[in-house]
């Protein structure tokens, strides 16, 4: 790697507003950072789980329960925040976190009314979910 290339790589990452890892746990999750000034993210539906259909060759949405009365954002700082897929699977899957976020947002407002400067989705690393157990 060229000299060059090393000083140009840390910029390039730090472009990313927000940033998605895999945490551990009995649960497939994911931690969701800002990676500067903090981010809304819908209370609702700013993490979507897609699951990869390999007949179709695409992710498709998982179906998760319906949305409450509309709430207050959740603000993402360094530290982040663990979104978890709570949806049991009756067989092996591959899916992914898509985070929807708003950028320059009125914080502690709802994502609708929160007037944001930009609002983005950011695919995460994909995961295999193991089939759940049978009782």
């Amino acid at each position: 790697m060229s000299p060059l290339l090393l000083v140009a790589l840390p910029a390039a990452l730090a472009a990313e507003p927000v940033s998605i890892e895999v945490e551990e746990g009995p649960r497939v999750a994911v931690r969701v950072r800002a990676a500067g000034a903090p981010v809304l993210v819908p209370a609702c539906r700013g993490v979507v789980w897609e699951r990869f259909d390999a007949d179709a060759n695409r992710y498709e949405p998982i179906t998760t329960r319906p949305c409450g009365p509309l709430s207050p954002g959740l603000t993402l700082d360094k530290e982040g925040t663990r979104f978890e897929l709570d949806l049991d699977v009756p067989t092996a899957q591959v899916v992914r976190a898509i985070v929807v976020f708003g950028e320059g947002c009125e914080l502690g407002q709802p994502f609708p009314l929160a007037r944001c400067r930009t609002v983005k989705a950011v695919d995460g690393p994909t995961l295999t979910v193991r089939a759940s157990a049978e009782p």
